[in-house]
């Protein structure tokens, strides 16, 4: 129910808690699948997939000390986007989002990539061009898979400038739990 952040003095052998990042709060949710960013400034951002009631929100924290955090605020949230909120027929009713990915690019850009887990289910991205402050609409980089298991993208830059992203995938190919 809570994201911590451990810090080593000596290359990982031993480590010591710092602060704790989220929480699970009413109202604002369980955090979960965390990942971090440091800006040039020395500012860190903490990405994170919030779960609670209808919120379901990909929410960013930040610090600049490493020890008090903001609180977590949405930057993709259920039923915003690019895909409208629709059930099929039998379709999972379960947290819609799931595991963000973050990167800070090389030209000061940051994008978030993240699973959508409702129909049509699929992976997306999300930019911000001033440090997280903002961020665009949500692109669809495909949302053909065949059941709502998929996920954990991760993403990294080339080095002539284009994104390689891999994530778990399912395409229907005639095998059981919708393809392989």
């Amino acid at each position: 129910g809570s994201v911590w952040l451990y810090g080593s003095e000596n290359h990982g052998m031993t480590w010591q808690c710092l602060s704790r990042i989220a929480v699970d709060a009413a109202g604002v949710g369980r955090p979960t699948y965390a990942n971090l960013i440091l800006l040039p400034g020395g500012r860190l951002q903490c990405y994170m997939l919030m779960l609670a009631g209808g919120f379901h929100a990909l929410c960013m924290s930040e610090s600049d000390d490493c020890y008090t955090w903001s609180r977590p605020r949405p930057i993709v949230r259920y039923g915003h986007g690019p895909w409208p909120p629709r059930w099929k027929k039998g379709a999972h009713r379960g947290v819609p989002y799931r595991s963000p990915w973050s990167l800070r690019l090389r030209d000061g850009r940051i994008i978030v990539i993240f699973a959508r887990r409702e129909y049509p289910a699929g992976i997306a991205a999300i930019l911000s061009e001033d440090d997280g402050q903002t961020w665009s609409d949500a692109a669809i980089i495909r949302d053909d898979a065949s059941g709502e298991d998929l996920g954990y993208p991760v993403v990294t830059e080339l080095d002539d400038g284009r994104l390689f992203t891999a994530y778990y995938y399912q395409l229907a190919d005639g095998n059981k739990f919708n393809g392989t």
